[in-house]
């Protein structure tokens, strides 16, 4: 900072007090925590001091299964990495993990690391309505860190602009939780918070902002331990509501030794919540980072379970979990209060009014049910049952419904690569180069280039990808795009995972690209569970040249990923064999006897015809599906039995 002391103090006495004054008039009307002063505060006014850790959970735990591991260290605070295409309805689950596991959430975008120039795409991601939807449902406990360590280096007043317009586009998207801004250089630098931090809250209509400053503050950098304790002390003289969102052992690449303890020390002693990283597993490049080897408790060693139960300024020794978040209720409230949990199994989505995961007891919840293309809602389980759509519950206990859906992926023939052609630019592709590897891209006459200026040792040190493939389990695909090389290439390319351990759904797949565009295509059937977010990528690491691409595509040509949904025990039994007679006339055969109406689906699962319910004997029967031949091809037929079904093997048709 460059302004003189006595100033400064003066500045900060006429900040505090005009702050304390504005958010004091505007915090009851915010709807869970709220930052007052310097510090942050629960709904019911209790102080909380963070105390955890951060997860890569996009990449390592998607599913949120070491929430309960994390919980054991008492921590009351998980900050949870994301990126912009992570799924909504995980990005959703992992919040909700969290708070069962009696944590606060605070979820990160990691997309805009180092780049300044990204920071309005993050918002853009942040107002979706999907995604506000989200941070509405969990707005009682949820922290927001709009973008993870966004620019290196950026001026103060860029960042002042940037964020200002940030915050203000986000609080008019309806997002009225607290709002966490890294510092620029990597998140490193607390002097940019420092000297924009009053004008920003200023500038937030909700004033509810913290700052955070990742503490990767090693010697070889020019930071030492009285950097640690003069820039603390420096943040607490002026009010400025200060967090270490980031700290380690030890810096990226094992560069460096962080004098954790000091900083764990100074933040007990002014009241300043921290957060490590990280949890692990996952460090690639410093695996002495991980704070375990497994994301179990158990694994904690070194300067992990140090910082995470043994020091005396440990999470276990310092951390409080406010009464709101362990009892769902202030204290002193008489009023009861119930969660609200709902899952789906198949393909479609619920809708909750009004959205909350805790309610008080006698509110009315209205459950709407939306199926995804190509699918049907087929019945709720849990708290209540049968097939009400939209569903009314009033709650007088924990809600637990799930939803069940039909399980088809896109139908066959349907395109599954978003801006294939690039007409769109760029739009959904991402190019990036690691290691020692470097390129660029670019789209030019519709086409997308890559330009190797030097190649790495790996082919994966250099990647084009795009994600949020839908592919279903049992189903067949056909791959193509076009190609062509400034010198002729061996370029492998799979789809597959998006995420640690990157299984390969197709195959490695090596295509030989010569200087002449030309057509590639190959096929391959998904032997895995179905992924609504798979990838296709193709490794360039090893090239040297400039390698172009267009029309890239993946469509359904066949198999199936129809299951046996919602299926009671007794009725599984009522199994029935079908043959095909030609001319829409199927024969089943059953041991015993069968009641509801029989359907007849196409490969995707679209329900091509179906029979008024009725009641079958043992034996044979022969069903009509209209007049009209059915072609040749495959097929289902599904008996549906007041909402519990039996779909047969797929039947051959021959005309």
């Amino acid at each position: 900072m460059t302004v003189t002391s006595r100033f400064k103090s003066s500045f900060c006495t006429l900040f505090s007090f005009i702050l304390l004054f504005v958010v004091s008039a505007t915090s009851a009307e915010l709807p869970g925590f709220r930052v007052v002063g310097r510090h942050l505060y629960d709904r019911c006014g209790e102080k909380v001091i963070l105390r955890g850790v951060n997860k890569m959970t996009v990449w390592t735990d998607i599913n949120g299964e070491s929430f309960p591991e994390m919980a054991k260290t008492g921590a009351n605070v998980v900050r949870i990495v994301w990126i912009t295409t992570g799924a909504v309805d995980k990005f959703d689950a992992v919040i909700t993990k969290c708070v069962e596991n009696k944590m606060i959430p605070m979820v990160e975008l990691h997309d805009a690391t180092g780049e300044w120039d990204k920071l309005p795409a993050m918002v853009d991601w942040w107002t979706k309505d999907e995604v506000v939807s989200v941070t509405q449902k969990h707005e009682e406990y949820l922290l927001v860190n709009i973008a993870n360590e966004c620019g290196n280096t950026v001026s103060n007043a860029d960042f002042l602009t940037g964020y200002s317009t940030a915050v203000t586009r986000m609080r008019e998207a309806g997002i009225h939780v607290p709002i966490v801004i890294d510092g620029a250089g990597w998140g490193k630098d607390i002097n940019i918070l420092q000297a924009t931090g009053p004008d920003l809250i200023t500038a937030d209509p909700d004033h509810n902002l913290l700052f955070s400053v990742h503490m990767w503050w090693i010697p070889d950098w020019g930071y030492n331990d009285q950097t640690i304790t003069s820039e603390i002390a420096q943040s607490v003289q002026m009010n400025l509501p200060l967090i270490v969102g980031e700290f380690g052992n030890t810096a990226a690449s094992c560069v460096g030794t962080i004098n954790y303890k000091l900083i764990m020390k100074e933040c007990q002693e002014n009241e300043i919540g921290w957060l490590a990283w990280s949890w692990g597993p996952g460090n690639s490049d410093c695996p002495s980072m991980d704070m375990t080897t497994d994301s179990k408790f158990e694994t904690l060693s070194g300067w992990g379970l140090e910082v995470a139960v043994t020091d005396e300024y440990s999470i276990k020794n310092t951390s409080v979990r406010p009464k709101s978040i362990l009892n769902g209720a202030c204290e002193g409230d008489q009023t009861t209060r119930f969660a609200v949990s709902v899952l789906t199994t198949g393909r479609g989505t619920v809708s909750i009014e009004p959205n909350r995961v805790m309610v008080d007891s006698g509110t009315v919840l209205t459950f709407t049910a939306s199926p995804g293309e190509n699918n049907e809602f087929l019945n709720w389980s849990g708290s209540a049952e049968g097939s009400q759509n939209p569903l009314t519950i009033t709650v007088t206990e924990n809600v637990n419904l799930t939803a069940v859906f039909s399980n088809n992926g896109p139908a066959v023939g349907k395109e599954l690569v978003t801006n294939g052609d690039f007409s769109d630019g760029s739009t959904g592709w991402k190019f990036a180069a690691f290691e020692d590897a470097k390129g660029t891209s670019s789209v030019e006459s519709g086409e997308l280039a890559i330009t190797m200026t030097a190649a790495g040792t790996e082919g994966w040190h250099a990647q084009l990808n795009t994600t949020g493939l839908d592919i279903s389990s049992g189903k067949t695909y056909q791959v193509s795009f076009k190609a062509r090389a400034s010198v002729p290439f061996d370029l492998p390319m799979n789809i597959g995972l998006n995420e640690d351990p990157w299984t390969t759904y197709s195959g490695y797949q090596t295509l030989s690209v010569s200087t002449e565009m030309e057509t590639f295509s190959f096929e391959f059937t998904m032997n895995e569970a179905d992924d609504q977010s798979a990838r296709i990528v193709f490794d360039l690491g090893s090239f040297s040249g400039s390698i172009f691409f267009d029309d890239i595509s993946i469509k359904t040509i066949g198999g199936s990923s129809i299951s046996n949904n919602n299926i009671n025990p007794k009725f599984r039994g009522n199994s029935f064999s079908v043959m095909p007679r030609g001319n829409g006339v199927f024969t089943i055969k059953s041991g015993s006897s069968l009641k509801g109406s029989f359907r007849l689906l196409d490969i995707s699962g679209r329900c091509l015809a179906e029979l008024s319910p009725a009641f079958y004997k043992p034996g044979i029967h022969h069903l009509r599906f209209g007049s009209k031949p059915v072609l040749s091809g495959t097929y289902f037929i599904q008996l549906d039995n007041s909402g519990k079904r039996y779909t047969e093997r797929v039947v051959n048709i021959l005309r």
